[in-house]
């Protein structure tokens, strides 16, 4: 009986790992992108609005939530987050940008 938990034990943390350790989808669109999935957009900034510690950044028409410490416009960056829902419209939380 041990055994059995112990092995239940060892193949559950695995499958932990592997739900924790996926890689972020590439996306170009939030059109097919459910929310709190993590995804990976890369582009150029082409608009940003600093609002106190917050900056909107909108890269490949969409729009982008961080609390960056400089500003990114025109700059081609590689940003990974979480898609959030906000008054009915998709955007993406940043959890890290960095330029290419």
């Amino acid at each position: 009986m041990q055994y059995i938990a112990l092995i239940i034990a060892i193949v559950g943390t695995g499958l932990l790992f592997l739900v924790l350790f996926e890689p972020p989808r590439i996306v170009s669109s939030l059109d097919e992108v459910l929310s709190n999935e993590r995804v990976k957009i890369e582009g150029e900034v082409s608009s940003e609005r600093i609002f106190g510690d917050v900056s909107y950044l909108s890269v490949q028409n969409i729009t982008v939530v961080c609390s960056c410490k400089r500003s990114y416009l025109g700059s081609r960056v590689e940003i990974m987050g979480v898609v959030q829902e906000y008054r009915q419209q998709r955007r993406v939380r940043a959890h890290s940008i960095k330029p290419t």
